[in-house]
């Protein structure tokens, strides 16, 4: 029997695996390198500023375009219900976001006042509000797994908090730590992905030479 759909599944899967981990290692490696940077203080949009520049602005369109790709197999495999569905919009609708925040340079210093630190702020705030969401749809789409489902939640609900904390931790912290726990989170759905394909492959490789 033909696995292909559970093929191109499992592919698409790793676009949601690697390319997570990899935008968190150029995000604080150019921190570490970019002249007068400080990672505490200064958010991760910042580094697309000045020398260097061009590396998180590649980084932030590269993860955006592997989101969409990931999207697409988030909608093969999980797509059997409405949630899975909203959930692979989502996360299609987020990897534009980041597109979106790479191509429109952030402003220095903490608000928006040309264009393109409003549209920057604008892709940011699309970017984070669909991530927001789909914690909570994917929550719904796995509440079987009640570990994973309250995993989702609480993922989810990091992103708001992390602005608040703002006001108790130096602000640069407080988003890194809050990209490391939702970028996590999209790597562990990644995974639950590929999982869920070579289990389904397998089960009509099984069915198959039992006829």
């Amino acid at each position: 029997m033909n696995d292909e759909p559970q093929s191109t599944t499992r592919r698409l899967a790793l676009a949601g695996i690697v390319f997570p981990p990899l935008w968190l290692v150029v995000l604080i490696v150019l921190g570490f390198v970019k002249p007068g940077f400080n990672q505490l203080t200064q958010a991760g949009s910042s580094e697309s500023i000045g020398q260097y520049g061009w590396v998180q602005i590649a980084n932030f369109i590269v993860l955006g375009i592997a989101l969409v790709v990931f999207a697409f197999g988030l909608w093969q495999g999980f797509g059997d219900r409405l949630s899975g569905r909203i959930g692979s919009v989502l996360m299609a609708i987020a990897g534009v976001g980041l597109v979106g925040a790479g191509v429109f340079v952030t402003d220095p210093g903490n608000f928006a006042v040309s264009f393109h630190g409003n549209m920057h702020m604008t892709f940011s705030l699309i970017l984070f509000l669909s991530l927001l969401i789909a914690g909570f749809v994917y929550a719904r789409r796995f509440w079987d797994d009640r570990r994973f489902a309250i995993y989702s939640m609480a993922t989810a609900l990091v992103i708001p908090a992390s602005f608040a904390l703002t006001f108790v931790i130096p602000p640069g912290l407080s988003q890194r730590v809050m990209l490391i726990i939702v970028w996590t989170w999209i790597t562990v759905l990644g995974l639950r992905l590929r999982k869920a394909a070579m289990t389904a492959a397998a089960g009509k490789m099984g069915a198959a030479s039992n006829p």
